[in-house]
């Protein structure tokens, strides 16, 4: 796993297509290239698994899913309903199907 991107000047958000208020303009996102595992951390995130639980537990509360990269976020509540831990933001890159129904 490598990271892509943590805290980025609002030209380099810009220069990279990213939204116009992101965590990492405040340097409190990352993307972590995950290759062929993310698929596993997909699954995991979706179904609330041990890793969900442990990013949770560390203060993430933001997860975007792409094809081949994760990104984390520690926003604190979302679209997505969890009793435990409270909401969180969930989303979906573009060439990614969700493989739970939530």
């Amino acid at each position: 796993m490598n990271v892509n991107s943590t805290y980025r000047t609002y030209i380099d958000n810009l220069n990279c297509g990213g939204a116009t208020h992101s965590q990492h303009l405040t340097g409190e996102a990352e993307d972590l290239q995950t290759g062929p595992g993310t698929a596993a951390i997909q699954a995991d995130i979706e179904s609330k698994g041990p890793l969900y639980q442990s990013l949770r537990s560390a203060g993430i509360g933001g997860f975007g899913i792409g094809v081949s990269f994760i990104h984390l976020d520690t926003r604190k509540s979302g679209n997505s309903p969890d009793r435990l831990n409270g909401s969180y933001a969930l989303w979906y890159y573009a060439g990614v199907k969700k493989t739970l129904i939530l």
